[in-house]
């Protein structure tokens, strides 16, 4: 029953073959296409991209495959990366080809067996499972569901298991995994019940269903329960008194045309106010509150919570302001959906999504209940929609699209939709135009929502080249707004200068938002004085370089949660004909258990890494060394002795200074490199543009170890010297040369490719050397861990940086709308006259105005490396929406005041965001705050805030056509509730 779980996997070790027999085997497996119930593993990407790399998978990219001196050995398999620090736990948010690479069965143990996993790694194993109703595809699943095992016996309830399971496993299994990892025999009669809300159970009857079709979710708690020896069950018959899910029974009458009954109205009770929002997930009390009931309160009809089924409050808050809807909502609950179910159209969804929703609504406006679960809705959605049928957190916009569209189809009145030609203005007026167009749209398109919630737009395309102008007028069913947004953006980052007796210093830089890492060199480079081709942008994570940045890589792609270090090299290209940058790392010794039941001794990486400049040729061990110490004076105690030189020239004068053999005589000076080239290269860094220059600086460098014998016997009167001021030909006493050893490593630190030794014989480095200082077990009492974390903050960090913003309102959004912009190079439009591709001009206007406005304030920002959410308070009015000015058709424009209903409001971020709803209820005009299960008054005040995501309007009466007065504006409420 353990499948796709976290575990090490069991093949057992062999040497690997040669490189071409590695790549053979590989690729005859790699492309294997998706079975369901296959087993793939994941494999951190950038483990997989070096092993790529040595064996040259991808053909183009040869140089050095093999050999282990220009091509680094990718060592055990490192999952670490992908790992919560600490854990064996998958991070958060991952991203395939990004952060992970799938693999089948087959290769994962080909690369087991030949490289091992590292240190702290485990296999992750996942299955293929199978989404969709009717268009079935397979997907592997990355993340597991876990749920939170109870036993529940005549005795009480025991302490909760997590256990993680695939949502193609039985219920049956999950019953059987749960008996096993709660010590009940297998000989007991158990049955599980879900826990979904506080003493809110359901009986899990059909035990053949997977958990995908049962509705069960990442965090829930299950409950088992075992039989008594009586052959009692230890609740007896309570069951029937536990709250179900939302279903066609929930008391919903297709007659009547109310908001509920006449009874279940008389019978609110105003206590539906005082529920307070907890998250299904949580770690609460409901764990242990023992078998509790369902809470039958009565409620006012569409005051009903939804309970949050695990990650569901996108769906709360959409589904709460479709109910607020009063159009839709009589529609549904007067049963005229019945009459105009539309299970034939090969677009729709067999009229269950209508269905579900209308069964959805009757419980909600029922007035029976305080709280449903809306689970037979999602199981529906889910069916039709796969990627909403886990237990992710999704977008509201996306559902309500999904939703709406959904709804049109199954009740769409055409029941056979004819072909229709699309036509292009051809010069004709833009009424005849917009009016051939609605009639065309309404032969294939006839519903509920088409009469009340689509609109028409007008699309202007003019061809920059010809001049000829295009003009078609669509329908549209949201009103999708951009937002006035910040061009920058602050990026803090940690700068290592050369110097070693400067501190490392953090720097707040403001950027471009969407600019590139060259952006960021050039605006550091402003703040502190050094040229910017001398300035190295890296991602360091777990003591190791994660990502050496090129110049023209985006900024888009550094995000909030990484360690950007900058650090300040001596040379301006990776392919410098004199200097090469090596990348270091520090290791200690460890005890590790891993690989078997007696301790053997492994190294790990602590510290900050360093890029060390030295001369790509004639590099002894010796001068390597004395280089090294002279970058590790940071990290070093004061008790050991240094001398101060005065540099005028640039900064790796100083290094060569630092790297004089035992005759004194100075090692090539590679300060200056006459050939400037296209950028830095590190590893997997891209070129990027510099030009030539230096940084004066003073530093410390450590003296000749050949010069500090005759000082080292002086005694007490030596130390009094070491602190009084020394020429700059006076020596002092330097660091012993077995602090640590030096070996080269992997990009990853942690494989041994060669320990070097001081042979007197030059070093052979390369652009793709990585070396590691192995320090002994207690370091030395040379290094300072105090002082390796120190750290200095710039001014700016500190600076004030909340400037009073502009307060947006609607109508700025609006007229960014319709604001006419040059498509984009990558969006070209096909021009009809010149036959070509152009970036043409392209406006929208408004045309046809909807009874029902949704309005999408589109906050969220994607790309392929960056998810970004805007903040930007955007006032807007709760009557008297006039959009008389932005219609340009007349017709529309004596009817063009909206009043708001409904609002779909975000807060947090992306990764921990929540949905929320305020609805306007119908009844006595109140407005609620809908948060998932919990319902409550709210103020017209709070309406307006940074969260509000979707607006629903609704068009007023004609006989309540007079514009909006101040105080019925929102600015004021706005300003108000912000303070």
């Amino acid at each position: 029953w353990i499948k796709g779980r976290i575990g090490r996997t069991q093949s057992q070790r062999r040497p690997p073959p040669s490189v071409e027999k590695q790549r053979e085997v590989v690729k005859k497996r790699y492309q294997s296409p998706l079975y369901k119930g296959d087993s793939w593993y994941l494999v951190d990407t950038r483990w997989f991209q070096q092993w790529k790399k040595y064996v040259g998978f991808d053909g183009w990219d040869t140089d050095g495959v093999g050999d282990s001196s220009t091509c680094a050995h990718p060592g055990p398999i490192d999952q670490t990366p992908l790992y919560e620090r600490g854990t064996t736990q998958l991070r958060s948010s991952l991203l395939d080809e990004m952060d992970y690479t799938l693999v089948p069965d087959n290769v994962w143990k080909e690369l087991h067996a030949w490289f091992g996993l590292a240190d702290g790694s485990e296999a992750i194993c996942r299955r293929v499972v199978e989404f969709g109703m009717f268009t079935k595809h397979c997907k592997v699943e990355v993340y597991l569901i876990e749920f939170k095992l109870l036993k529940v016996e005549g005795s009480g309830e025991s302490k909760p298991v997590t256990m993680g399971f695939s949502r193609s496993d039985t219920v049956n299994e999950v019953k059987e995994a749960a008996m096993k990892a709660l010590n009940v025999p297998a000989e007991s009669e158990c049955r599980l019940w879900d826990r979904y809300v506080t003493s809110s159970m359901s009986l899990i009857k059909d035990e053949i269903q997977t958990v995908q079709e049962a509705g069960l979710y990442s965090g829930q708690v299950v409950c088992l329960e075992v039989k008594n020896t009586d052959g009692t069950w230890p609740q007896g018959q309570q069951e029937k008194t536990y709250s179900t899910s939302s279903s066609s029974s929930s008391g919903y009458s297709s007659n009547n045309s109310g908001y509920g009954s006449t009874s279940s109205t008389s019978n609110y009770s105003s206590s539906y106010s005082s529920a307070s929002y907890t998250s299904p997930s949580s770690s609460s009390s409901s764990y242990f509150s023992g078998w509790g009931w369902s809470s039958k309160r009565p409620s006012k009809p569409g005051l009903c919570g939804l309970s949050n089924l695990g990650n569901t409050c996108f769906m709360n808050s959409a589904l709460q302001c479709m109910s607020n809807t009063p159009v839709l909502t009589r529609y549904f609950l007067g049963g005229k959906h019945v009459v105009e179910l539309n299970k034939d159209n090969p677009l729709g969804m067999k009229g269950k999504i209508a269905f579900a929703y209308a069964s959805l609504l009757g419980e909600v406006w029922g007035g029976r209940v305080s709280t449903t679960a809306p689970r037979d809705f999602k199981y529906a959605v889910g069916q039709f929609a796969p990627q909403f049928s886990g237990f992710a957190q999704h977008d509201s916009h996306e559902l309500l699209a999904f939703l709406m569209d959904g709804l049109h189809e199954d009740l769409n009145r055409i029941k056979k939709k004819p072909c229709v030609e699309l036509k292009d203005s051809g010069g004709r007026p833009d009424t005849v135009v917009a009016k051939e167009a609605w009639e065309n749209h309404l032969k294939r398109n006839d519903s509920i929502i088409v009469d009340h919630f689509q609109g028409q737009f007008k699309s202007t395309l003019v061809c920059p080249k010809c001049r000829h102008v295009s003009v078609t007028f669509d329908p549209f069913m949201f009103l999708s707004l951009p937002l006035p947004l910040a061009k920058t953006r602050q990026l803090k980052v940690l700068l290592i200068r050369l110097d070693p007796e400067t501190k490392p210093t953090y720097y707040s830089v403001m950027v471009p938002k969407y600019g590139c890492v060259k952006d960021l060199k050039n605006k550091l480079g402003e703040m502190t004085s050094i040229a910017p081709e001398y300035l190295v942008v890296t991602d360091v994570y777990n003591h190791r370089f994660h990502k050496l940045f090129a110049d023209n890589d985006g900024l888009s792609g550094i995000q909030e949660r990484d360690y950007i270090y900058v650090y300040e090299v001596s040379v301006t290209r990776a392919d410098d004909p004199d200097t090469v940058v090596l990348p270091v790392y520090h290791r200690q010794p460890r005890s590790s258990y891993y690989y078997s039941y007696s301790s053997n001794l492994t190294l790990q990486l602590f510290g900050l890494p360093i890029l060390l400049c030295v001369p790509r040729k004639n590099t002894t061990y010796r001068s390597l060394y004395k280089a090294l110490q002279a970058q590790l004076r940071r990290c070093m105690k004061d008790s050991v002795p240094v001398r101060k030189i005065k540099a005028t020239s640039s900064p790796a004068t100083l290094l060569s200074m630092a790297m004089e053999d035992d005759s004194g005589t100075e090692m090539q000076d590679f300060s200056k490199s006459d050939n400037i080239g296209d950028g830095l290269e590190l590893m997997d860094a891209d070129n990027a543009s510099s030009s030539n220059g230096g940084t004066p600086m003073e530093t410390s460098v450590l003296e000749n170890e050949s010069n500090t014998t005759s000082n080292n016997i002086k005694g007490d009167d030596s130390d009094k010297q070491a602190d009084s001021p020394q020429p700059d030909n006076a020596t002092t006493p330097a660091v012993k040369e077995d602090n640590f050893t030096i070996a080269t490593v992997n990009s990853y630190g942690n494989t041994l490719l060669e320990e070097l030794h001081d042979d007197g014989k030059p070093v052979k480095l390369t652009n793709r050397t990585y070396l590691a200082l192995d320090w002994p077990e207690e370091k030395s009492c040379a290094y300072s861990e105090k002082r390796s974390d120190e750290f200095e903050e710039d001014d700016s960090c500190h600076a004030n940086l909340t400037k009073a913003k502009k307060s947006f309102d609607l109508y700025d959004c609006l007229k960014l709308f319709t604001t006419e912009e040059q498509l984009g190079e990558d969006d070209p439009w096909f021009c009809p006259k010149c036959k070509e591709h152009q970036q043409a001009m392209k406006k929208f206007d408004l045309w046809k105005l909807p009874d029902v406005l949704v309005i999408h304030l589109k906050r969220f920002s994607y790309n392929r490396y960056w998810r970004d959410k805007l903040e930007t308070l955007i006032s807007f009015p709760l009557r008297g929406l006039d959009l008389t000015a932005v219609c340009i058709d007349e017709a529309n424009q004596a009817n063009a005041m909206y009043d708001l209903h409904a609002v779909s409001n975000h807060y947090g971020g992306l990764g921990g965001g929540h949905y929320t709803a305020y609805g306007q209820n119908e009844k006595d005009g109140a407005w609620y705050s809908f948060d998932d299960s919990s319902v409550s008054d709210a103020r017209e005040s709070e309406l307006v805030s940074k969260s509000a995501y979707v607006l629903f309007y609704h068009r007023r009466k004609s006989a309540d056509q007079a514009p909006a007065t101040q105080a019925e504006g929102t600015a004021a409420d706005a300003d108000a509730s912000l303070e």
